[in-house]
């Protein structure tokens, strides 16, 4: 069974190459790489005649050729290639001494230039023959059909409204820069048609109008549009008036670099009203537990930053490939460079990659009262930065500037990450003797009586507890939650006074620790 396919799939190839050789073959005999004889000379030469010469601005390409040597005597062959269009060059293979009856191949290759002319041409390639035994000398020429492509050309577009309707208007409209002026005219006025009407409806589709971004979204396209078009027009127009290629390349060079600029402005805004309008939806609902509006929108500097970065990057990127700079060297020496800094300026970016982690994970945020490795000052976060952040103390006297990585290496505690609601307790102390639990009631009594007390059970409720006996006296304690930490000594002294005046007022002694010192006593006698 498997000799029977074998034997079949041979023979499938060989009727396919069978086919293949014969319907190659006519192609091989085609007129079209007949040889024909170079005028002047015994030298004939083979080339596919159909061959469409047609070169690019700023692109090559090439023209095998085979020189047959008629002569009865070797000879020394010459050959000179040139284009009517100066903007093209052509550059040929030597050949050299060829043999009688010889063969050997011509390789044209046809450059044009950035700001070659757009047209039809002539290649004309001249040959010299140079006998080897005498001085005979004979010149042959040949001429072939070569045209040139160029997108800057504005030989299409010169002197025809919106490079697509001839002027045929009388003089003086006729000139060309009637036609240009009209052009710019109609892409202005379909700029203000976008402006008025495509923007709105795009708009319509993809926002609703009682959107607070609506507005501000809309004008950012309006411009962005408004302008393109308008550029667009202007570039129309010197075509139509039928600058030449350099001119034209560059204000197009120009036009682009506002383009990029003007698109990377407006995407910016897009940017920044994207990432208000997704922290805005997302705060709203509960994607993480415990998660609140205010702990998305502390992501916000982390996202604007990343984007100054990318958008830095693109556009200056974008603007030095316009102008033509190897952006493969740069990008090249960009790494080595880097390299350099980050091994000279590692507490550098130890503090900026310290910065990115605090802007991510969002320990604190601005507002926030924090302590720093197991220290009794409480500090305030005034604002983060990407290498610093900005501290107030307690009494909003002094400013405190502390590297990131020092706080990422650190011990940070929170106080007032999830709530501003903050504990509190109240110590006094009461001689031996005295009764406890109607101290400790008088102490309860004070703190449901103070409104910034908490008292509605979110949290626990005011509590009072026997910590110690001392020399002298029994230390009480209240232990209560107010409901702004940022005001808790404020409250923690209206609570003492309080305290103070209860006890006074309910005979409860607050006892104080006593020193009591005999001095012995001395007569005369004794000092005699």
């Amino acid at each position: 069974m498997y000799k029977g396919r074998t034997r079949f799939l041979i023979s499938i190839i060989a009727v396919m190459t069978m086919l293949t050789i014969m319907l190659a073959s006519p192609a091989l005999s085609d007129d079209s790489a007949a040889a024909s004889q170079i005028d002047g000379t015994q030298l004939s030469i083979s080339y596919n005649k159909e061959a469409n010469l047609k070169v690019n601005a700023g692109n090559t390409i090439s023209l095998t050729a085979i020189i047959t040597n008629n002569y009865s005597e070797a000879k020394a062959i010459y050959v000179f290639a040139e284009c009517d269009n100066s903007g093209v060059s052509i550059k040929t293979n030597p050949i050299d001494t060829l043999e009688p009856g010889k063969h050997a191949s011509l390789k044209m290759e046809m450059s044009a230039d950035k700001y070659a002319h757009q047209g039809d041409y002539t290649l004309t390639v001249k040959f010299g023959v140079d006998s080897l035994t005498s001085t005979d000398y004979e010149e042959g020429v040949i001429t072939m059909p070569i045209s040139v492509s160029s997108n800057l050309s504005a030989s299409e577009q010169y002197n025809r409204f919106m490079g697509i309707w001839d002027n045929n208007l009388p003089a003086p409209f006729d000139d060309a820069w009637f036609a240009a002026l009209i052009t710019g005219l109609v892409w202005i006025i379909i700029g203000y048609f976008v402006r008025l009407f495509a923007v709105p409806i795009v708009m319509g589709i993809i926002m609703k109008k009682d959107d607070e971004d609506y507005e501000p979204m809309k004008r950012a396209l309006v411009r962005m549009c408004f302008v393109i078009i308008v550029l667009n027009g202007i570039g129309k127009a010197i075509r139509v008036l039928g600058m030449s290629e350099d001119i034209i390349d560059a204000i197009n060079r120009i036009f682009y670099i506002c383009y990029i600029l003007v698109a990377v402005l407006v995407l910016w805004h897009i940017y920044l009203l994207v990432i208000n309008y997704v922290v805005k939806k997302i705060g709203v609902r509960d994607f993480i537990p415990g998660g609140s509006k205010s702990d998305f929108e502390s992501l916000k500097p982390l996202f604007v930053y990343i984007g100054e970065i990318v958008f830095a990057v693109f556009t200056i990127g974008s603007i030095m490939s316009l102008l033509g700079f190897n952006m493969t060297a740069i990008v090249t020496s960009a790494g080595i460079v880097s390299l350099g800094i980050t091994m000279g300026a590692q507490n550098v970016l130890s503090q900026f990659f310290s910065g990115l982690v605090i802007l991510a994970t969002r320990p604190f945020k601005a507002g926030d009262m924090i302590t720093l490795n197991g220290g009794s000052i409480t500090y305030r976060v005034r604002k983060i930065n990407v290498m610093f952040t900005e501290f107030e103390n307690w009494d909003n006297t002094d400013i405190t500037i502390i590297p990131n990585s020092s706080l990422t290496s650190g011990v940070v505690k929170n106080i007032t990450k999830d709530t501003l609601k903050s504990k509190v307790h109240i110590f006094m102390d009461v001689g031996y003797g005295t009764d406890l639990a109607y101290a400790r009631a008088a102490m309860l009594e004070v703190a449901n009586a103070n409104p910034r007390v908490i008292k509605d059970g979110s949290v626990s409720r005011p509590s009072t507890r026997v910590v110690d006996f001392l020399d002298s006296n029994i230390r009480l304690r209240l232990s209560v939650f107010v409901d702004d930490f940022n005001d808790s000594g404020v409250i923690g002294g209206e609570l003492r006074q309080a305290l103070y005046n209860k006890f006074n007022e309910k005979g409860i002694n607050i006892d104080y620790q006593q020193i009591v010192i005999r001095a012995p006593s001395f007569n005369e006698n004794d000092e005699k």
